[in-house]
């Protein structure tokens, strides 16, 4: 994605070093990572509607934590709300196109 630079930019200017990062797109990639397979399992369980609502809004919360409390806690967070909105829209999405592609 041609904004990742971008973010490294921002952080290092809040004064992170290149090790916290690092370790910041870890976890964005943990998180989302781990919560893939459970993500459809939630798709099946709750509303799609309301988790394809939810997961812009949970990345939406994280990259507020960066602008309004720019530390390595918030990143942090941020990273992980991120990586839970990626997760619970990439589950959503495909449970819609297996549950339609059975339907046709």
């Amino acid at each position: 994605m041609v904004l990742y630079p971008v973010y490294a930019v921002l952080f290092a200017d809040a004064g992170l070093s290149p090790a916290e990062i690092s370790s910041l797109f870890v976890i964005w990639s943990v998180t989302t990572f781990l919560l893939e397979l459970p993500s459809g399992l939630w798709a099946d369980v709750f509303s799609r509607r309301w988790l394809l609502v939810a997961a812009p809004l949970l990345a939406g919360a994280g990259f507020g934590l960066w602008a309004f409390v720019p530390s390595y806690p918030a990143f942090a967070a941020g990273f992980v709300l991120w990586g839970v909105g990626s997760a619970l829209r990439s589950g959503t999405l495909q449970a819609l196109v297996y549950e339609e592609l059975g339907r046709v």
